[in-house]
């Protein structure tokens, strides 16, 4: 792969991620390896990191004729296919990616069908709310909050469209 375990580590979760069904992984414009050796090889994986200012890396799985590519971006874009973009975000003050510290200094988060909604919704539903509410320390206040967006989200979820 690449002379950096970080870079090799990303690249991996991102093909791992997209090339799970292996009706994809065999749809790849080039092999698993070659295509982790391509994204080691990317200015934005660089960018992200190297770069402290450079907050996000972004991998959406996007057609190339009738196989897949997968880009990426240091910038949330709505480019690829529905359902098929990850993000790594630093998690606040991770100046130094090392691979010591990479599992606890970057989130991984994925689109549920392409929506940010349904994302933010199924996140907040499922995993942190239940979690918070156990936290005897938190501001009830920022429950509250919590549980009303939790609600005007499912609301937009299920509103049919016009």
């Amino acid at each position: 792969m690449s002379d950096d375990p970080r870079k090799d580590y990303l690249a991996r979760t991102i093909v791992n991620h997209f090339g799970s069904s292996s009706s994809v992984d065999s749809a790849f414009s080039q092999s698993s390896d070659d295509m982790q050796a391509a994204l080691c090889r990317q200015e934005e994986m660089d960018l992200f990191l190297e770069d402290p200012t450079v907050p996000l890396l972004q991998a959406s799985l996007v057609k190339a004729g009738s196989k897949f590519d997968i880009h990426l971006a240091n910038a949330v874009s709505a480019t690829g296919s529905p359902g098929a973009v990850i993000h790594f975000t630093k998690v606040g003050g991770s100046d130094n990616i090392t691979m010591d510290n990479i599992q606890r200094s970057v989130v991984l988060s994925s689109m549920a069908g392409g929506s940010a909604v349904t994302s933010l919704y199924t996140s907040l539903h499922n995993i942190f709310l239940p979690m918070l509410e156990k936290d005897k320390d938190m501001d009830p206040l920022l429950k509250d909050l919590l549980r009303d967006l939790e609600v005007g989200l499912g609301k937009v979820m299920r509103k049919p469209d016009a």
